[in-house]
């Protein structure tokens, strides 16, 4: 989060937090941070105040427990946001001047995912308002709102927006300094969290959708930083959508609120004084008192915060919410095909969840775009049909075990694992008689009927001869065909060659085969063999090895 008062010179994770923890299954957690600091002044200084904006409380979080050095007062302005002062009285004229001064703040917040913040509001036009600069929709961004609320369901509607706008705006901290409209960030798709904030802040009003700002902090996985995400009003509740972590209907447990506005929540951190000199932090006030004066433009004379912040979680709770469970329509499928997959969902609480999924896979797998949004009352079930496309596979002689893996939020992970044979031809029957038979079995693993192109060829090892017939024939899914193949070859030495190919999809096999018709010969059946069974991880393995590889070489020639 950009354009916050309050810089954040130091957060550190406690090691209690340092064990991987994802936020996306936090359901409610404990946090205790410790903010320290020392407000460096110049001598001349009489009496000075620091203040910065302290975390709210409402129904789904609490500050458990607070302490500060020195004694501290909490204000709370119209809007119901709040700041903690400290108020520094220095002695004028005396021998041993400080100049620095020291503040500590110890507090245990709790946060709960549920339940949503509920506020019967008589009159939203102010979260319905055109007039800000920052959120102000035009009638692009009205048109384009208005193709993706489709449902008469506005949560429904939130959540298409928050998506589009997770999936078509790029993050980028380039703009983490700067402060971007509505606007701007909907043409050019690029900003942070405040840009993807506002603007579906900007959406949802042009849809007549009340809609509000919320700063805060947010742990990402890895450390604690500012944030900014948005909340929706819908049935007299305030519905949490943070479109940069693709979180709708409520939030994790590890995003704490500081400040909540119609446009502009912030995070502050002032400092004021009078004395003989007299200015302000990073120059935020337009004026400043002196000795009962106006004076513009003095500020940073002297004086500073050197400031440190140290969170850690103290307690997590991972409330299971859904139920997850993925199924292949098809056990084992061919290479080249389309397949579907059914993602079984559960609603384990009595409230409703609209969410979203992801899928993760391997290259050989794609999942085909459709619609990742679900919407389902309380306690009930949801069957989603997902789409995939099986690519071509590197090797013909090898089956393959491919793992997909579904995550949603609210969080559930579902894994399947499915069975890819890029093979056709599954066994040859060759028969020496009179004529030289050879049937070819081909499968066609696909749920769909495939045509297939069969050619065999018998070529002499000695002798300048060749025979080669075709047929094409037309598979039923999930079945075989077992097509024959006549020659009339004299006694000798062959190779045959028999290819089955369908599309891009194709199969080949190669014998030697000695035709000796004085020695009766039996019929000989020969099952495909596979060179191995390859799964998945081992391409990762591979990749990592040789990755490591090429870094040892790299340094060694630094």
């Amino acid at each position: 989060m950009q354009k916050i008062i309050l810089i954040l010179i130091l957060m550190t994770l406690f090691p209690a937090a340092a064990e991987e923890i994802n936020p996306k299954e936090i359901t409610s957690s404990k946090i205790f941070m410790e903010i320290s600091g020392k407000i460096h002044i110049t001598e001349g200084v009489n009496e000075i105040t620091y203040s910065q904006t302290f975390p709210l409380e409402d129904a789904n979080q609490k500050i458990l427990s607070f302490d500060s050095i020195p004694e501290s007062s909490i204000i709370t302005d119209e809007k119901g946001n709040r700041e903690i002062a400290f108020t520094w009285v220095l002695p004028r004229n005396s021998h041993e001047y400080e100049n620095v001064l020291y503040y500590k703040i110890n507090m245990e917040v709790e946060k709960k995912s549920f339940p949503v913040i509920f506020e019967k509001l008589n009159d939203t036009r102010e979260y319905l308002k055109n007039d800000n600069n920052i959120t102000r929709w035009n009638n692009e961004i009205k048109t384009r709102a208005a193709e993706l609320t489709n449902s008469d369901n506005d949560l429904i509607n939130a959540a298409e927006m928050s998506f589009w706008i997770h999936e078509n705006v790029v993050y980028d901290l380039n703009y983490s300094d700067t402060e971007k409209d509505a606007s701007w960030v909907f043409e050019n798709r690029k900003g942070v969290c405040d840009e993807l904030s506002r603007l579906l802040i900007s959406m949802a009003r042009s849809q007549d959708i009340p809609a509000r700002d919320v700063a805060g902090l947010v742990y990402n996985g890895e450390e604690w930083n500012a944030h900014a995400w948005a909340e929706i009003y819908y049935d007299n509740r305030w519905i949490s959508f943070d479109p940069t972590y693709n979180e709708m209907g409520f939030v994790d447990g590890a995003h704490i609120v500081f400040s909540r506005d119609a446009n502009n929540a912030l995070i502050r951190e002032n400092i004021q004084w009078t004395g003989s000199v007299a200015g302000d932090l990073k120059g935020k006030w337009e004026d400043a008192e002196k000795m009962g004066e106006k004076v513009k433009g003095k500020t940073n004379e002297g004086v500073y915060n050197e400031k440190n912040e140290k969170i850690k979680f103290l307690k997590i709770n991972k409330t299971k919410i859904l139920d997850a469970n993925l199924v292949f329509n098809d056990s084992e499928v061919g290479e080249n095909t389309l397949i579907n997959a059914t993602l079984e969902l559960k609603n384990l609480i009595n409230s409703p969840v609209i969410g979203t999924y992801d899928v993760f896979s391997v290259d050989e797998i794609s999942h085909l775009p459709g619609d990742k949004i679900f919407y389902m009352e309380p306690y009930s079930r949801k069957n989603l049909t997902l789409n995939f496309a099986v690519l071509k596979m590197k090797n013909k002689n090898l089956k393959y075990f491919l793992p997909v893996i579904v995550k949603t939020f609210p969080y559930a992970a579902a894994e399947s694992e499915l069975s890819v044979d890029p093979g056709i031809i599954t066994g040859v029957k060759i028969i020496i008689g009179s004529e030289f038979k050879v049937e070819a079995d081909i499968k066609n693993l696909n749920p769909a009927e495939r045509e297939y192109n069969v050619s065999v060829c018998i070529k002499s090892n000695t002798k300048d001869y060749s025979n080669c017939t075709a047929k094409i024939l037309n598979v039923s899914g999930n079945s075989n065909e077992t097509p024959e193949f006549l020659f009339k070859i004299p006694d000798g030495n062959y190779t045959l060659y028999i290819k089955a190919s369908s599309g891009e999809s194709f199969n080949e096999f190669t014998r030697n085969v000695s035709i000796n018709r004085k020695i009766k010969i039996p019929e000989e059946f020969v099952e495909i063999p596979y060179t191995g069974r390859l799964r998945a991880e081992e391409f990762f393995i591979i990749i990592f090895l040789l990755m490591t590889i090429i870094g040892i070489c790299l340094l060694k020639k630094i």
